[in-house]
């Protein structure tokens, strides 16, 4: 549709019915929920998720795993950094300290190579970027 083309009746979008009511800088579509992981260890040291998703059971798919239903996206950074970057159905999504708890409470020796998540930290975004 071209921009100033006014929607059918068909379009609804979360927040707004019929017309898109968007604010630069304000998050349209509040069913929706973002989360950044950066899975660390015990010592605040980033784990590069690199070596850890190249099969079944590595703390990739481990940390997957403890995220709740409802997932719609997620992206790691090809980085040592250990960032995931989340997107999930805010309908009834638990917060980041929740999440936190639930991925630090795998524990010291996550997957086959026995990694410790005990450290790793989840904030709630405000938005999102695709690059």
């Amino acid at each position: 549709m071209p921009i100033g083309a006014t929607p059918s009746s068909a379009y609804t979008r979360a927040g707004a019915v019929g017309t898109l009511n968007g604010t630069a800088g304000t998050q349209v579509g509040a069913s929706l929920k973002f989360f950044l992981i950066a899975v660390k260890d015990n010592s605040a040291g980033a784990i590069d998720l690199r070596p850890e998703d190249d099969a079944t059971n590595e703390v990739f798919e481990a940390v997957i795993r403890a995220l709740p239903q409802g997932v719609l996206a997620y992206f790691a950074a090809n980085a040592g950094t250990g960032v995931i970057s989340v997107i999930v159905d805010g309908v009834n999504a638990p917060g980041a300290t929740e999440l936190r708890d639930n991925i630090r409470a795998l524990g010291a020796t996550v997957g086959a190579n026995s990694i410790d998540v005990r450290g790793t930290t989840v904030t709630e975004g405000t938005s999102f970027t695709v690059a």
